[in-house]
Parts: C-alpha cells; structure tokens; sequence
C-alpha cells in the first residue's frame, strides 16, 4: 500500500491534540456545573446521565478524524497497466566533451554549464523523446532516443573530458553519428541540438549539416563559452591544475567561434544562440522546437494504482453518524419520536439528497471525463453511451464518446461519431477538431485492412477530413503533417497495386505462352509419333522384300578402316611438323580441348588438378584507400 499525499499523515499528530483539548473541556465543563448547581439538584438533573457514553462519543469522534485524514492522504493498493501515448518531436542533444570545454570564462566550467543547459531543455521538453550524442575527436551516441527522463539525466552526468580519449572537436562525425541514430526515428520530426565552443579541427562541417537538412534533421547551435576567451587550465593528478601549451610551449587560449556554429545552424534550417542565461533552453524551445509538428511517439506502459480512499472515508461517515445517534441518557429516552422526528426527517432528507448526488455523478461528463483520465476507456464510453441517450442533440457528447472509443481502439465507433460530431455550425473548433481526429480514427481502419482497395478508400476519406481540418484552421500544422504522411502512404499504394498488376499480366501471359507450347508440343509429338509409324511400316515392306538381309553391325562400322588407313593416321600423329602446326593453332586447340577431356584417364585428369594447384597463388588483401582515411592521416592533430 502507498499513498498518493503522505505529506497530510502528519496531521494525525492533531488527534492526540484533540483528544486532549476534548477531556479538558469536559472538566471544565463538569467544574463549571459544580460551581453553579447544589450537589443535591445536581444528583438529580444529572439522573439517567452516562459518563461511559459520552467517552465513547468522543472515541468514535476521534475516530472519525483519523480516517478522515487517511482518506485525505490517498490510500492505494493494487494496480493495472495502462498504455500511454504521447506526441512530440525527437530531440538529439550533442554535447561537446573537448579539452577546451574545461575553460573557466562562463562558471563553473563550459562543460558543467553544457551539461545543465540539456537537462534543462530535456526538463522542458516532457512530451519529446530526448537522446544524447558525446563528441571530441570521436562521436558515439551516449544515451538512444527515450521517453525516461531519468536516464537520459544519468546519461547527461556521466559526461567528462575523459569519456572519448581520443582529443579534438569532431562536429562533422557528431552530425553523422546523430544521423545513424534518426535512423529508426519514424515520421517524427528530428531536431539536433548541438552544445559546444566551435572549435572544430575538422573539415567537413557544413556539408555534414547539408546532407543532415537532406535526410529531414534540423539543427539547432548552442554556442558555449565567450569570444574574449580563457587559457586552458587542465588538471593534474596531484589536484592542480597546469596552464595547457602547444608544441612550442606557448599558452593555449581557447575562444567561443561563433561564425562556424552559426553557418552550422543555417545550413540545415536551424538558428543558433550563445548560451547567456537560464531562459535560452526555454527560448530555444519555445521557437525553434514547440512550432515543429508533433507525431505520435512510441506508447509505454504506465502503472497506475487503484485508488481506495472511499474505504476510511467511509468509515468515517459511519463513525460520525454513530456519534450523532449515541446520546448521553438511556435508550428509551432518546428515542422519544416526538423529539426526534424533526432530527429523523432532516437526516432523511440528508441521506437522499446524497444518494441522488452520487447517482447524478455516476453517469456525469465530469465522471466520464475522470475514467477517460484514468485509463478505463470502455467505463468512459458507456458512461458517454447513457449520457447521449438523454441529450441525443449534443455534438459535444458525440466528439468525446469518439475519444473513447479511439483509446479504446474501436475505430469504426470513433470515426462514425466524430463524422456525427462535424455537423455542429455554431462550433467551429469543435468541428475542425471533429475533422482531424475523423481522418485519425479512418487511417488506422485503413492500415488495418488487408483489402487493398478498401485500404486505398480509407485513407482517401481521411486526406478529404484533412483538407476540411485545414481549410477550418490553416494554421494547424499537426493536420498539415498528416495530410503529407498519408498522401505519401497512398503513393507507395498506387505504386504497390501497379505493380502487382504488372506482376499479374507478367503470370497470364506466362501461362498463355506456356499454354500455347503445350499445344505445340502435343502437336509435334502427335506428328513424330505419325512420322514414326510410317517409318516402321516401310521398314516392314523392306524386310519383306530382301528377307536374307541383316542389319549392319555398329561396331564393325567404327572398325572397318584398312590397315593401310590406320598407319596413315598414326604417322601423322607423330609428325613433327604436325605438333608444330597444332601447337601454333591456338583456337583449334581450344576447341578441341573438351575432346580430349573426354578421353582422359582419371590418373591423368588427377595429375592435371595437382598441377593447376601448385601454380595458384594467394593475393594479398589491400585495404582500399578513402577520402575519409586520407583526410585524418594528413590532418594536423589537436588535443583540445
């Protein structure tokens, strides 16, 4: 168990306290009777008068306090998952990590202020995914796009001098590395925030940023330090620090060089600011990254506790009726209706105006509105339900049941009430809004359509939803965002049926070809196997006629050469002359050379593989030489 509001269980110190000033009063009281009355009326006013019930008035009393501060204090136990989604834009935030980060000239350090200045814009933006980049000569990505504001704040402290051994200030592969790491961002927006003191020693810088405007990246400089400048101050081991010197041992003095961060920033649609004050991130925010249009972000899954406040407030409702109905004389005597009608009618009265009141809340829009709040869209829905069928008129009503029915991903329930909810003239933004979540409810239908024609007629009707939402409101950038992601969504469809169409002619036609060959070759068979009939009915007719005669041998046709043949053939083969000529005819070797492959004894083809064998080679592996490899080999090393 937990509670929601701990702070108010101190006011159950106030019991004690109360309980003290009750008994008090009480003597006070009993004193102030003692002074006034004789003992002997006293005996007698005071029969039929119970000390026992009073005290136990008091404790019930009491009681009821303490559970009423409980139930102040938000009691929960048990709990659920509710799916929570968020728009907003991608926010990667670079942080400059350099040696030359360590100068004193803005305090404490340009470093610690940078690192401050990220959570502060990461404070700032809530409903954005924030990500962090660590650059110095290097450039990895210290912490990936996410919704945990904790993390990314153990991520931003964990930033030093130390963290990329490697010194220098490379912007160019920070810009790159921040461009790999957009790569999974979606139809999101994404801003670079660049925190560093522009002193880049490296090329490459503006057409890194370009080619980040390309890939849809806009980049944002923060420019750390000032121009005057201080000398690098570095730590030493022993805890002091020794004024850095170059190689030929004059003082490094490091300066802001705004020129580079400010062309950095234009070059990919950005703007730049020095670092002044605690307003900048806000400024920053507030112009550069709050009028970007928002996209939906990844939903997480958030726990929400069950609240059981209504259990001691109960209590202590039931406690105080008790003490109301308990008297300090006996049973039959308080009980006299005569007296109490008046005191009966009026808790009657009490109790049902109570039980009215909590029968209006349950089916309220303010009852509704809390489910929806809370993460119980079905509740909210009915609730919705019940209140439309009274007031059937109410577009307002319509609008929110299709909120409800949206979270609760019944998107045919949503879009049908939010089309309803756009037939409202006297209220504009009510319709604009109507429009924009129609065309909302009618893309998901689309996406989940397997139908491509269905899908295509989906997403047509939410581009038509869209352009009412913007010619109702110009200005709305949300609906401008997703007009162009489902126009581009039904361009990729168009081209995806054309293509299966293509696919389908390509399959028919195959099967006609292969049709019409079947056809042919049935036909060619037909007339081989006529042909072959033929054949053997004129061989018959010629057995027929010579039957002495015997059909010739094919072996004795390979040998029939006369000796005389033979020798010829075999002269020439060992013919000098003949080599020669064989072994100047380069093509006619060549030609024949699968003839005498065939021929080949399996010892000789062995010894001609173990011969290819001994003449192969192993080539040696040449890393190929780049633009990039060049450019760091050559560079003029600085560490700082």
């Amino acid at each position: 168990m937990k509670f929601a509001e701990p702070q108010l269980l101190w006011l159950l110190l106030l019991v004690p306290l109360a309980w003290w000033l009750a008994r008090n009063m009480g003597r006070r009281h009993r004193a102030l009777i003692e002074r006034l009355i004789h003992a002997r009326l006293l005996d007698s006013l005071m029969e039929g008068f119970s000390p026992a019930r009073r005290r136990w008035r008091q404790v019930m009393w009491m009681a009821a306090l303490a559970c009423l501060v409980v139930a102040a204090a938000r009691p929960q136990w048990g709990y659920h998952w509710v799916e929570v989604k968020r728009r907003g834009v991608d926010i990667l935030m670079a942080v400059d990590t350099s040696r030359s980060m360590l100068a004193e000239d803005i305090k404490p350090n340009r470093l610690e202020r940078a690192k401050l200045a990220a959570m502060d814009l990461a404070q700032i933006a809530r409903s954005d995914r924030v990500g962090l980049v660590a650059f110095a000569g290097s450039a990895f990505l210290q912490c990936p796009l996410t919704m945990d504001p904790e993390a990314f704040r153990q991520s931003v402290l964990m930033l030093d001098t130390e963290i990329i051994p490697q010194g220098g200030t490379a912007l160019a592969e920070a810009i790159e590395v921040a461009q790999i790491a957009f790569t999974n961002a979606g139809d999101s927006h994404k801003v670079l925030v660049i925190f560093s003191d522009g002193e880049d020693h490296e090329a490459g810088v503006l057409e890194a940023a370009k080619e980040a405007a390309k890939a849809g990246i806009k980049i944002f400089t923060i420019g750390i330090g000032t121009p005057e400048g201080d000398e690098l101050r570095l730590p030493e081991p022993g805890g002091r620090r020794e004024t850095a010197r170059d190689a030929s041992g004059t003082p490094i003095r490091t300066r802001l060089e705004e020129r580079l961060l400010h062309e950095t920033a234009q070059a990919a649609g950005g703007f730049y600011l020095r670092l002044s004050g605690a307003g900048t991130m806000a400024m920053l925010y507030e112009k550069g990254i709050a009028p970007l249009p928002k996209a939906e972000q990844a939903a997480r899954l958030m726990q929400v506790y069950h609240e059981r406040y209504h259990w001691p407030l109960g209590l202590a409702i039931l406690l105080l009726i008790a003490e109301i109905l308990t008297g300090d004389r006996p049973m039959r005597e308080r009980w006299n209706l005569r007296r109490r009608a008046p005191r009966l009618a009026l808790w009657l009265c009490g109790l049902s105006l109570i039980w009215m009141n909590m029968q209006a809340v349950a089916v309220s829009p303010a009852q509704a509105r809390r489910d929806l709040e809370r993460g119980y869209p079905k509740a909210a829905k009915k609730a919705y339900e019940e209140l439309l069928q009274k007031n059937p008129e109410d577009n307002r009503l319509r609008y929110n049941l299709g909120i409800a029915a949206f979270r609760d991903k019944d998107y045919e329930r949503a879009a049908h009430e939010f089309e309803a909810a756009t037939m409202s003239p006297d209220n504009l933004d009510l319709q604009q809004r109507a429009y924009y979540n129609a065309a909302s409810a009618r893309y998901h239908l689309g996406q989940a359509e397997p139908d491509l024609n269905k899908k295509k007629g989906e997403w047509q009707t939410a581009t038509n939803h869209l352009g009412h939402a913007l010619r109702l409101n110009p200005q709305d950038a949300d609906a401008q965002h997703n007009l162009e992601v489902i126009t581009r969504k039904l361009e990729e469809l168009e081209q995806l049926q054309q293509q299966q169409q293509q696919q389908q002619q390509q399959q028919q036609s195959s099967q006609d070809s292969s049709s019409d060959n079947s056809q042919n070759q049935s036909q060619q068979q037909q007339q081989q196997s006529s042909a072959d009939k033929n054949q053997e009915q004129s061989q018959d007719e010629k057995q027929n006629q010579n039957p002495n005669q015997k059909p010739e041998d094919q072996s004795g046709k390979q040998d029939s050469s006369s000796p005389q043949e033979k020798k010829e053939q075999e002269g020439a083969q060992n013919n000098p002359a003949n080599k020669d000529s064989n072994r100047g005819d380069k093509a006619q070797a060549d030609s024949s050379r699968a003839v005498t492959l065939q021929g080949m004894t399996p010892e000789q083809a062995r010894q001609l593989l173990e011969a290819a064998k001994v003449e192969e080679k192993m080539l040696p592996y040449i890393p190929p030489e780049t633009a990039e490899s060049r450019k760091r080999a050559n560079r003029t090393f600085k560490n700082w």
